[in-house]
């Protein structure tokens, strides 16, 4: 290989080393938003979450229909389920495992594009 081969291999590489971590900021970011606030996904994604955590427990807050407030209390319940109480951790740390099995099959199904826009709307308001 020659001088110009090697200035031309490592641009590239710099390129690319910029546009993945570039992408991965915007993957952490999204998910980051999404998992805080849940809200911001999609109704059929939200939808989802309810149908799955109908299969195991009763107790299940439709994030589409409820009340606001009942969401938000519900939301707070599943990010900080180990400050509940031993009978309730379970149940919430369940909640929690299908809202973030979601939000990753929400972002994967993502083309680059349209997560790029998904941020700026989320971030750059």
């Amino acid at each position: 290989m020659n001088k110009k081969n090697n200035f031309k291999n490592v641009i590239n590489f710099q390129v690319v080393c910029l546009l993945f971590n570039k992408g991965k900021m915007i993957v952490q970011k999204l998910f980051k938003a999404y998992y805080e606030k849940p809200l911001l996904l999609p109704q059929s994604f939200l939808l989802r979450i309810y149908k799955e955590t109908l299969k195991q427990y009763d107790t299940t807050i439709n994030m589409v229909v409820s009340d606001t407030s009942v969401v938000n209390k519900e939301i707070q319940m599943i990010l900080k389920y180990y400050e509940l109480d031993k009978e309730k951790q379970q149940e919430y740390f369940d909640k929690q495992k299908i809202l973030v099995r979601a939000i990753v099959d929400y972002i994967a199904g993502m083309t680059d594009s349209y997560a790029v826009n998904e941020y700026k709307r989320i971030y750059e308001v």
